[in-house]
């Protein structure tokens, strides 16, 4: 269980104390009457050293409780949650290190922690702000020209920035100077990361586009599309709640100020009114009373007034000055305004109507109107008053912010929770899955290559563990196939190596001057060809594959001689010119043999170098040999590495018409023939390697055939 985790209980610990440390702070300030705020402490030390969902937790939880004793707190808890994001990411980015990214930190939270939150205050507290610490600083800007909004921005940025540089300085060295044993607590922050040697910071790259076909971008991307609309409609349907609300006891409100004109108002007097004019001390005194009330509810009301409504027009009996409008004159006959155009008859009749909302000649207004009616119960007017639209708009807007602020906080937080959630149950075992078959295929014929699944131990308990065990056991049953094959293919090699070996050496025992010339000359190839590698001879053509295919090419070189009758190839003194070109047929015959091979098999294969040499073992390099008379580079280069060992071996080898010649005079004879018969590289190689060959040359024939066996069943 987690609380048993020894990790979630220091994330969990730090949290806690990362709060009070936040409302501790915070309440000191407030207390001592400081400029400063210091409520950011405790979630960006968490960010640093947990990560940055253990911080979301931090400034969520310090705005809620610091809205026990401050209301207002809770609405800035997006503020607190854009901050500890802002930490998590930058200390993530390594922005808690060196001086000049520190400030670069310090100035991101001074832009939030400022600016933000002076634009997010102003909304909600109905655009007025209270008198606070950046209110003097801001009216020195503003006596220089700024507007009013533009000076408290900078002004809290100011603010701002010193909170932060006070928080930030101490708190960086702080965490620069934690031992290992400390940041050892804390397993998921990148202050631990970077200690344990885990460190991989945020690769940052040349474009701006997300990979969308991501796992993790797909499965958040949902959450946070589904918690966002879920968002937007609570937001939605909570303003229309409270505007109707709003409205609703804006009504009531304006019934009570309706209720107290009634009551000073006297409908049998109104008739006089407009026949003895407004100095009648019934009328000053009525005048002066309604002007006492709409001065009391000029907080809700903008605007009172007594009008009666004929059929000629609107016909005013009082209309109160307020301290920006004069009033009309009593007897002033007003065109009726658009939206009362549908409820003449009714306002003529003494009839009630709804409240309505207005843009006309007096501005944007909300009109709740109510007939009085004489001792005798006939219409005498309506009494009416207006409350100012711009004041309702600021106070849903403030609403609106509100509820936008609490949603995106908690959004946010269920959207961080769900993305480590579903990356630990869901994203991380299938990265794991996917980037272990991704390196299982590229090995498929390594030894053992499914321990690299084996070793990821899923144990999620669900169809991820399921899909990690069919892997495992797919994957170790076809490694066990794949051993199985490889077993045989290489039996089946050897045995096929052995038969080609063995049918090339019955054709050599046919010359009975050859004795072992078929295992020298594979040894002097191989030597030679691994002396041109090393030397960086034919970059393009030379590889250690391509060596290992010459050497076991090499014993195929002569394998044309099964055509040639025993007469001309077992004649012991010098061929004649008819014979020689007999002779010479070796080559074509033995690379027609290997081409009728290769018929039968698919793919690349050593027999296709062993065609080459067979072929044109006998060109020279100046154009002169046999049988096509290539020269130069067109002679392939293992035809060329095989002349020089084939002419060597001839040289150093007794025969029927000549004494073998000593190494010396046989490499002086390669010497000469360099660039003429031989290539120059080669020639240069065959000196290189020439202790080495000389050894073969001089060992007894049993050690060559034994030592060139192993080398060909390598």
């Amino acid at each position: 269980m987690f609380w048993k985790n020894k990790s979630y209980i220091t994330i969990c610990s730090t949290v806690v104390v990362s709060v009070l440390v936040n409302i501790v702070l915070h309440s000191l300030v407030d207390y001592f009457n400081l400029p400063l705020y210091l409520n950011t402490l405790g979630t960006i030390f968490t960010a640093a050293t947990c990560g940055y969902l253990p911080a979301l937790f931090v400034a969520f939880f310090t705005d809620l409780v610091g809205a026990i004793g401050d209301p207002i707190m809770l609405y800035h808890g997006s503020i607190q949650i854009i901050i500890a994001l802002s930490a998590g990411m930058l200390s993530r980015l390594g922005f808690f290190k060196k001086p000049w990214k520190i400030l670069v930190s310090i100035t991101s939270f001074a832009i939030v922690g400022g600016c933000l939150w002076f634009l997010v205050d102003f909304i909600i507290t109905g655009f007025h702000l209270a008198n606070t610490a950046t209110t003097t600083l801001a009216q020195s800007f503003m006596d220089k020209g700024l507007s009013f909004v533009s000076a408290e921005l900078i002004a809290n940025f100011i603010y701002n920035f010193a909170d932060k540089v006070i928080i930030m300085v101490p708190l960086t060295i702080v965490l620069r100077l934690l031992p290992n044993r400390i940041l050892k607590i804390y397993p998921f922050g990148y202050l631990y990361a970077k200690a344990n040697g885990h460190y991989v910071p945020i690769k940052r790259t040349h474009h701006l586009f997300v990979d969308f076909h991501s796992l993790k971008i797909r499965i958040i991307g949902g959450v946070a599309v589904m918690l966002s609309a879920l968002g937007i409609l609570a937001t939605v349907v909570g303003t229309t709640i409270y505007q109707n609300s709003l409205f609703s006891l804006l009504t009531d409100e304006a019934n009570n100020v309706l209720n107290t004109c009634s009551s000073v108002v006297d409908p049998d007097e109104i008739h006089g009114y407009l026949i003895l004019g407004d100095q009648t001390a019934s009328y000053i005194e009525t005048e002066n009373e309604l002007s006492a009330i709409r001065t009391n509810f000029a907080d809700i009301v903008d605007y009172v007034y007594v009008y009666k409504i004929e059929s000629d027009g609107v016909h005013v009996i009082f209309d109160i000055d307020t301290p920006t409008t004069q009033g009309e004159e009593l007897g002033t006959v007003i065109d009726f305004e658009k939206a009362f155009i549908p409820y003449v008859d009714t306002l003529i009749e003494g009839g009630t109507i709804p409240p309505l909302t207005t843009n006309d000649t007096y501005g944007w207004l909300y009109t709740v109107y109510r007939p009085i009616f004489t001792s005798d119960g006939l219409y005498a007017a309506h009494i009416g008053v207006d409350i100012g639209m711009t004041t309702i708009i600021r106070e849903i807007y403030s609403f609106v912010i509100k509820k936008i602020s609490v949603v995106f906080a908690v959004v946010i937080i269920f959207i961080a929770i769900a993305m480590s959630y579903f990356q630990k149950t869901l994203v991380d075992p299938l990265s794991k899955l996917a980037k272990a078959m991704t390196s299982y295929v590229d090995n498929i014929d390594a030894k053992n290559s499914a321990e690299t699944i084996r070793q990821l131990d899923i144990h999620s308990r669900d169809e991820i563990e399921a899909l990690y065990k069919a892997i495992f056991q797919t994957t170790e049953g076809i490694d066990l196939y794949i051993t199985e094959i490889n077993r045989q293919n290489k039996y089946i090699g050897t045995l096929q190596d052995n038969i080609i070996v063995s049918f090339a050496e019955m054709v050599e025992n046919r010359d009975a001057t050859t004795g072992s010339h078929v295992y020298r000359t594979a040894l002097y190839v191989q030597t030679i060809a691994e002396e041109m590698l090393k030397e960086g001879s034919y970059p393009n053509l030379l590889t250690e594959s391509f060596v290992k295919e010459i050497t076991k090419s090499a014993p195929l070189h002569d394998i044309g001689k099964i055509k040639i009758p025993d007469s001309i190839l077992d004649k012991p003194g010098k061929l004649t010119p008819e014979e020689r070109k007999i002779m010479e047929t070796h080559t074509t015959e033995g690379a027609a043999i290997i081409a009728s091979a290769l018929q039968w098999i698919e793919g690349t294969n050593y027999l296709t170098t062993a065609q080459d040499i067979a072929q044109s073992h006998h060109e020279w390099f100046n154009g002169n040999g046999y049988p096509n008379h290539l020269a130069g580079q067109d002679i392939p280069i293992s035809a060329r590495i095989m002349a020089v060992a084939d002419v060597y071996d001839a040289l150093v080898s007794k025969r029927p018409y000549k004494d073998p010649f000593p190494v010396s005079m046989a490499a002086a004879i390669i010497k000469e023939g360099s660039g003429i018969q031989f290539d120059p590289l080669v020639v240069q190689a065959f000196f290189a390697a020439l202790e080495t060959i000389t050894k073969v040359t001089n060992a007894e024939a049993n050690e060559v055939v034994s030592l060139a066996k192993e080398k060909l069943s390598n």
